[in-house]
C-alpha cells in the first residue's frame, strides 16, 4: 500500500495520495489537488516539508470514493504509536 521514496526527491504526482511523516508520526496527507484547493493542508505540507524524514506513495488506482477514507486512516495512525501502518513501510 504503501511506497517509500527519499525525501531529497520527493515530488508530487499528479492524481496520486502521499504521506510525509517524521519516524512513526504523519505530519501530511494528500494529493496535489489538495495543495491547490485547501489553504490548511498547502499549511500542513510546508511545515511537513521542513520537518519529515519519511516520504511514502500511496498505491496507485486509488478511487476518489476511497481516498478520504485512506487519508483519514493514514492521518489517524499518528496517534497510535504502536501502529503498523508505518512500521510495516519503514
Amino acid at each position: 500500500m504503501l511506497t517509500s521514496e527519499p525525501v531529497e526527491s520527493f515530488a508530487l504526482g499528479a492524481g496520486e495520495l502521499h504521506l510525509l511523516a517524521r519516524g512513526n508520526v504523519v505530519l501530511w496527507v494528500g494529493s496535489s489537488e489538495d495543495l491547490v484547493l485547501d489553504p490548511s493542508s498547502r499549511a500542513r505540507f510546508r511545515l511537513a516539508l521542513d520537518c519529515a524524514d519519511r516520504a511514502f506513495r500511496v498505491r496507485d488506482a486509488i478511487q476518489q470514493s476511497e481516498r478520504a477514507t485512506i487519508a483519514w486512516d493514514l492521518e489517524i495512525a499518528q496517534a497510535m504509536p504502536t501502529s503498523p501502518v508505518l512500521r510495516s513501510a519503514a
